[in-house]
């Protein structure tokens, strides 16, 4: 185990032992997360090709991304001894979310400025971003993390002070909150309510303990490592049938809140972390694991402008062609990462 003292970029420890799965989980979740965002339009667009049925499966299993992200984070901050400091969580960190929000926002109403000579306006960037309506539609998940921190002293009170059972039955309701309001979105085209506030509340959480359950737990889960790995095939294989089946493609697998998603991904997660041991058998992946891992949230934050500025002015890059935009996107997003990371104040901004 690398035992150097680099500033974990997720969630902000400064430990005497780095988690080598916990690098690896981050660095399969950054390729997800571009995955899927350079899938999207091109699934759209190719629906009726020979080579959809593959991208599709592809960009199923990658859906776990996000929430990869988001049980990496509750796994290693509920876990600790020592109670997260209110200020430093619940004041602080989202500060530095909000000042995140506005700054990569601006830079993408920018881009889009420049792209369909519209006019740029800042205040009408942070009126947008403000409003929770951001230029950007990947920056929904910073206002996921901006509401976690400021509730993430009282989940970690909860976790210390709750058994298991209690634990996994918040678990369950979150998912269930979340899912109600999914399925009569899907099966009547209408909302119940806004959703947002629940994801908050419920469903973001849900899948904090989630991680924090299974990486506790993971000894005793072992033996049940093929029937969790069945279980994520199978709820692949689910979402999979329903994105084919689906008469809307702009609903894309936008399904967080889909307990198969919630399933294969709480499964993902535990194959990783199990089979840590593979990692660190590889000088070389180690290696390339801790750097992208440095680079997680610059990626997240970076990658869809970059995105956007290859479909638009880079040619040819064929938007069908998935995989090329993926590794496109993700080596320049990461060497601009690396970058910015030289400059104080950014790397201080994108410290969580």
């Amino acid at each position: 185990m690398d035992t150097s003292s680099t500033r974990n970029k997720l969630n902000g420890t400064r430990g005497t032992e780095r988690l080598l799965w916990a690098d690896g989980a981050r660095s399969l979740a950054c390729i997800m997360v571009v995955f899927v965002h350079a899938a999207s339009p091109s699934l759209i667009a190719m629906r009726m090709s020979a080579g959809y049925a593959a991208i599709q499966a592809l960009a199923v299993i990658s859906m776990a991304g996000v929430p990869i992200f988001a049980m990496l984070t509750g796994s290693l901050i509920l876990s600790r001894s020592a109670s997260p400091d209110p200020v430093k969580y619940s004041i602080l960190k989202p500060i530095k979310i909000a000042a995140l929000i506005v700054i990569w926002n601006a830079v993408f109403a920018l881009l889009q400025s420049s792209i369909s000579s519209s006019t740029f306006t800042f205040w009408g960037s942070l009126r947008l971003a403000g409003l929770g309506a951001p230029n950007n539609p990947t920056l929904w998940y910073m206002y996921q993390l901006f509401g976690l921190y400021l509730i993430l002293p009282v989940i970690y009170s909860f976790v210390r002070n709750s058994s298991a059972l209690t634990v996994a039955l918040f678990v369950a309701l979150g998912v269930t909150a979340g899912f109600v309001p999914f399925v009569a979105r899907v099966a009547f085209d209408a909302a119940i309510w806004s959703p947002a506030p629940l994801f908050v509340i419920a469903l973001w959480p849900a899948y904090m303990m989630a991680g924090y359950l299974v990486t506790r737990h993971k000894e005793a889960l072992a033996k049940y490592t093929l029937e969790i790995f069945g279980m994520v095939v199978l709820c692949a294989v689910l979402n999979f049938i329903g994105n084919m089946l689906t008469t809307s493609p702009s609903r894309f697998i936008h399904q967080y809140e889909n307990v198969t998603t919630f399933a294969m991904s709480v499964g993902a997660f535990f194959l990783i972390a199990a089979n840590a041991d593979r990692l660190s058998r590889s000088k070389a992946l180690q290696i390339a694991a801790r750097e992208v891992s440095a680079a997680g949230l610059g990626i997240y934050l970076i990658h869809y402008p970059v995105l956007v500025t290859i479909r638009t002015f880079i040619d040819p890059v064929p938007t069908h062609n998935v995989i090329i935009s993926t590794a496109i996107c993700l080596t320049i997003s990461f060497a601009i990462t690396r970058a910015l990371l030289l400059i104080p104040y950014f790397r201080k901004t994108v410290t969580l």
